[in-house]
């Protein structure tokens, strides 16, 4: 029976054990690369294989994964429209106070006008008022004057 025969009839725990004690053995007497000291190419993919093959979920476990992150992704989709309900909402409202205050700012700014109307009004009657008395006075002065 060959080395190669043997190992497949091997458990895989017991595989990876006679695999490592070679590999000791290979390491002091040949070179060996950077991936995967002490296997030559052929025992470094075979090494990768179980390796992957021993890390691979099984399909219940793959798609208990996917339910997961689609919960997950529901939820930050939720999340996302809400918060840009909110943000439209948000708009919405600061439309709606712009709106408001341009009619408040609108409002003042005719009652200014109006204010200043009437100021300007009321001080020209006082001017009037100030210029009428000021010629009784001028008048009474002069009688007195006279008399």
């Amino acid at each position: 029976m060959k080395p190669s025969q043997q190992a497949q009839d091997v458990p895989a725990p017991q595989r990876q054990t006679a695999a490592r004690k070679r590999t000791s053995v290979r390491k002091k007497s040949e070179p060996t690369s950077n991936d995967a000291p002490g296997f030559s190419a052929p025992r470094r993919r075979a090494a990768t294989q179980l390796q992957v093959n021993s890390q691979k979920p099984s399909l219940a476990e793959a798609q208990h994964l996917l339910e997961v992150q689609n919960e997950y992704l529901g939820a930050a989709k939720r999340e996302v429209e809400e918060i840009q309900l909110r943000y439209d909402n948000l708009l919405v409202e600061l439309k709606q106070v712009h709106a408001d205050l341009a009619a408040v700012n609108a409002g003042v700014e005719q009652r200014v006008i109006e204010r200043t109307a009437r100021l300007a009004s009321a001080n020209k009657e006082l001017r009037h008022e100030f210029k009428v008395s000021q010629r009784h006075a001028h008048d009474l002065s002069e009688r007195e004057r006279s008399n």
